[in-house]
């Protein structure tokens, strides 16, 4: 009934990438993006910059698209997992190494960022008007929550402010 209409003149074996897998497509497909998107921003010519401007919006609806399916999809096979347990105790068991999991990974996260962000910050320069700007306002909050509660609370905190160099 209908003609078999041909995209492309030669079969689809031809195609670069056609004996990849999709993932593998996917996967290179994002790495090619991010490294394009790297080299423009490193570029620093005007025309690419614009370009990506332009380009932005389009990039920020389809991330906004992909979560708006993505997000509501889990969270109903969530639901739909749980509600179809039969034994309460294995929801309550899940719940609890789910939670454990959790105390687990934020105190991972919460000791390697202390390990790693001293050493990360001496690297960031402190402009010293930034830094003043940061200490004054917070030193007349103590002195006036000292005058207050009558106790020396600026003595413990006043090592808090960024050094300056």
């Amino acid at each position: 009934m209908f003609a078999q209409v041909r995209l492309f003149p030669f079969p689809a074996q031809a195609l670069p990438g056609a004996h990849m897998s999709l993932t593998a497509r996917v996967v290179s497909g994002l790495a090619l993006g991010l490294a394009a998107g790297a080299a423009i921003n490193a570029s620093r010519h005007p025309t690419l910059l614009t370009l990506a401007s332009w380009i932005e919006p389009v990039g920020t609806l389809w991330v906004n698209a992909i979560l708006m399916t993505v997000i509501p999809l889990v969270v109903s096979s969530l639901i739909l997992g749980v509600a179809s347990t039969d034994d309460p105790r294995l929801i309550g068991q899940l719940g609890g190494r789910a939670f454990l999991l959790f105390l687990l990974l934020v105190c991972a996260s919460s000791g390697i960022t202390a390990l790693v962000a001293p050493s990360l910050l001496r690297w960031l320069p402190i402009d010293t008007a930034t830094a003043t700007s940061f200490c004054v306002p917070a030193l007349q909050r103590l002195r006036r929550t000292q005058c207050r509660s009558r106790r020396p609370l600026a003595s413990g905190l006043s090592g808090s402010c960024p050094r300056i160099r």
